[in-house]
């Protein structure tokens, strides 16, 4: 590969991570003015909604992940026929599973006894739920294409026009100017999407049923690994909803609302990993590999995650308290939520070896189970009157019990590993255990008056601050994270 067309990927992927770093700061943004705007019930009804449109994101199967790795060698060949089949396959094998779950959720909508704005919320779901197939389709289109640019252009356009139709419609329309937002946002922005990139839909009699079954055969196995994840992740809101009522949802709510944030940043990086590691995975070596896609990604997640949570930990009660005074209930559970995101972000880092080592069947064991002992978990908790609080232990203590199931995983695989499984698992947990002692020293150091509640906040954060700087330097100069590539 020549110079010209590494800067060309490097610029690439600059641009594509910016402008997913920008679109979730915004989200961000976007997030904490519903609830400001929103009742704790309606925030919690909307809380479960939104789930909605995430899982149906998957009902393509895998058929979208295969279609972006083998569109770009048949572009090699020219071979435009194939290309159109692959467009097809895709296209109308997973609109027709959309059609059938909007369908059955307008069904929901009248025959099950909700209130109004249940019935209003089933509906505009449906909606939104057709608009994002057909995002997600383009989307995935333009990455198999490696039209980053376009990609990078809609994903800034998309935030700031969610950001201010939030702003506009939910002031005026409350729980409904949040679906209104959700349907506007996503036809503004395809809308925007295809003037910058003409893109037609397939034609019918491209579709082949052989070539989407082969898509879906290809690309599950990824899929079932991010359900299954997701699942764990979002488990947690039914099992409140069916013990409790939609407010704890919501107050619930804003705890992940704050969790995904701290996640969003290992979500970019492994956006950018990922394609790299199926690409060279087969030319490096094994110790390379495990190096470039193990261990160094799972380190450098470990070790800087701390700075994102520990911050968190200490900064958001207080915002909460100040911004959101009718949530002020979701405190504990948003520092419980926080500590364990440090685990689900670890988690997160396995998936690309996982899937190069073809261990995904092997790990969906390890998977529902984890999902099993997080239901079972839950709900002991939740009868030993935790409340709220138990159901978020529980998901700390899957991911965390999923982290070292994982680990085991690879290395029973990949034996014979010059870094072993100890060394993964004692440099991994370190920081989060010296994260906990640090938040733990500096509330204890700086006790909060009524005068001078901001100074303890910027006190204790830069205390903390300091310390888990101290530790990473330390690391680093000592050699037990591997920063530098192999080579060096």
């Amino acid at each position: 590969m020549d110079s010209a067309r590494q800067d060309s990927v490097f610029v690439s992927i600059l641009r594509y991570a910016s402008s997913s770093v920008y679109r979730r700061c915004l989200g961000v943004i976007t997030a904490f003015i519903k609830p400001v705007l929103l009742s704790p019930e309606m925030f919690g009804l909307w809380t479960v909604l939104k789930v909605l449109p995430v899982y149906s994101s998957y009902l393509h199967f895998g058929s979208r992940t295969a279609m972006r790795f083998r569109i770009p060698s048949l572009e090699a060949d020219n071979d435009s026929q194939s290309i159109n089949q692959l467009k097809a396959a895709v296209f109308y094998g997973s609109l027709y599973p959309m059609l059938v779950l909007c369908a059955v959720l307008v069904g929901l909508a009248f025959l099950l006894d909700v209130n109004f704005e249940t019935r209003v919320g089933l509906v505009g779901t449906s909606l939104i739920l057709v608009l994002t197939w057909r995002f997600d389709f383009l989307m995935s289109l333009l990455k198999a294409h490696q039209k980053f640019r376009v990609i990078s252009a809609t994903n800034y356009f998309k935030a700031t026009v969610y950001l201010i139709l939030t702003v506009g419609l939910v002031v005026l329309f409350g729980f409904y100017g949040v679906l209104l937002t959700g349907i506007a946002t996503l036809a503004v922005t395809t809308r925007y999407l295809l003037r910058l990139e003409k893109i037609r839909a397939p034609a019918p009699q491209d579709f082949k049923a052989k070539i989407y079954i082969d898509l879906v055969k290809s690309g599950l196995p990824i899929v079932v690994f991010d359900v299954t994840v997701l699942f764990i992740r979002t488990s947690d809101r039914f099992i409140l909803l069916y013990f409790f009522d939609v407010t704890e949802v919501g107050f619930y709510g804003v705890a992940a609302m704050i969790m995904g944030f701290a996640l969003s940043i290992p979500g970019v990086a492994r956006e950018v990993v990922e394609p790299r590691l199926m690409q060279s995975f087969e030319r490096l070596s094994l110790e390379d590999s495990v190096h470039f896609y193990l261990t160094r990604p799972l380190f450098n997640t470990a070790y800087l995650m701390p700075f994102v949570i520990g911050a968190g930990v200490l900064i958001f009660p207080t915002v909460v308290a100040w911004l959101l005074p009718d949530y002020i209930e979701c405190v504990d559970v948003v520092i419980i939520l926080l500590l364990s995101s440090f685990y689900t972000a670890a988690v997160y880092t396995l998936r690309g070896i996982i899937v190069a080592c073809q261990l995904q069947s092997k790990a969906s064991f390890i998977l529902v189970g984890a999902l099993l002992f997080n239901f079972v978990l839950s709900i002991c908790l939740i009868r030993m009157d935790f409340g709220m609080e138990g159901v978020a232990i529980a998901t700390g203590l899957t991911f965390c019990l999923l982290l070292i199931g994982l680990l085991v995983l690879i290395h029973l695989h990949l034996s014979n590993l010059e870094v072993g499984l100890p060394h993964h698992l004692m440099f991994t947990i370190m920081p989060f255990l010296v994260m906990c002692c640090l938040l733990l020293i500096s509330t204890e150091l700086f006790t909060p008056t009524s005068e001078g509640i901001v100074f303890t906040l910027i006190f204790r954060t830069l205390f903390f601050l300091l310390g888990q700087g101290a530790l990473l330097m330390f690391m680093w100069k000592k050699g037990f994270v591997l920063w530098k590539a192999a080579d060096q």
